[in-house]
């Protein structure tokens, strides 16, 4: 049996990774720029993992996206934490060893925008608009009546409502005060 070797093909190495990685906050994001690496390589990959959790890919650059220095807008995530990055050259299938990065990212709280309470015969009507936030998971109305306004208080309001609408009827059939409170939970 004869073994036959293909001729012309150049073996290369293991890729360099790139040269640095930097991360920033941008609105609601996170942007992970990174510098070309210094060898000839065909795309760069960028993985991103939540505190200690698996690493996902989020981004890849072709050969034909490549500049001096390039950047992924990290959008993936919908929490607060840590965010560790890994970037890494690729050429011919092979990876380089990765070029790391992280950043701590707190979700702001947010508040229902343009509240407004309708009194309605036996009942309220609760109306809100979303905040301009994509960490909004849903919202919970609580409400507490009693018979003096003084006594009103968020802290013996009863939950009411929990979920993705923005707007909620509540029937009464006192003649109490009532006060609602519209809360936006994060994801």
């Amino acid at each position: 049996m004869a073994i036959k070797f293909l001729t012309g093909i150049e073996v290369q190495g293991t890729p360099s990774g790139p040269a640095t990685v930097t991360t920033a906050i941008v609105g609601e994001t996170i942007e992970i720029t990174f510098t070309q690496s210094t060898e000839s390589v065909d795309a760069y990959q960028v993985w991103a993992a939540q505190g200690s959790g698996s690493y996902s890919l989020i981004a890849q650059v072709p050969k034909e996206d490549f500049a001096s220095t390039m950047s992924v807008v990290d959008t993936s995530f919908d929490t607060g934490g840590t965010r560790n990055y890994r970037v890494y050259s690729l050429r011919a299938g092979v990876y380089s060893s990765p070029v790391t990065a992280s950043r701590t990212y707190t979700v702001s709280a947010l508040e229902p925008l343009n509240l407004v309470v309708t009194p309605m015969e036996e009942a309220f009507t609760v109306k809100w608009d979303y905040p301009d936030s994509r960490f909004v998971s849903h919202f919970e109305v609580y409400h507490h009546s009693h018979a003096t306004q003084s006594s009103l208080s968020r802290n013996s309001a009863s939950i009411v409502y929990s979920g993705a609408s923005t707007v909620f009827i509540k029937a009464v059939d006192d003649d109490n005060y009532h006060q609602f409170w519209v809360e936006v939970i994060t994801s």
